[in-house]
């Protein structure tokens, strides 16, 4: 039950984070162009998530101490990764 209810809200982020991104495009000042995402720890799992996602549309993805659980496939984004040297939580 517990694993139902955390995939339900996963769904939900990834469904909120879709919306997002084509809000962001919609913008007057974006003026329909590409955006990026920045995460950190499971915000950049779920930015390369983002982008594998051909309704969000992203150009970029920047991560911090984190990233794909399973690869870039199906993503034309540019990424810039940061990593610690020795990361005692990695």
């Amino acid at each position: 039950a517990e694993a139902e209810a955390l995939s339900e809200k996963t769904r939900d982020i990834g469904d909120v984070a879709t919306g997002a991104a084509a809000y962001l495009r919609g913008l007057l000042a974006v003026g329909g162009r590409p955006c990026g995402a920045l995460g950190f720890s499971l915000g950049a799992y779920r930015g390369v998530w983002l982008a594998q996602q051909p309704a969000a549309d992203l150009a970029a993805v920047v991560l911090f101490y984190g990233g794909p659980g399973g690869g870039f496939e199906g993503s034309s984004a540019a990424y810039q990764a940061h990593f610690a040297a020795d990361d005692p939580y990695e």
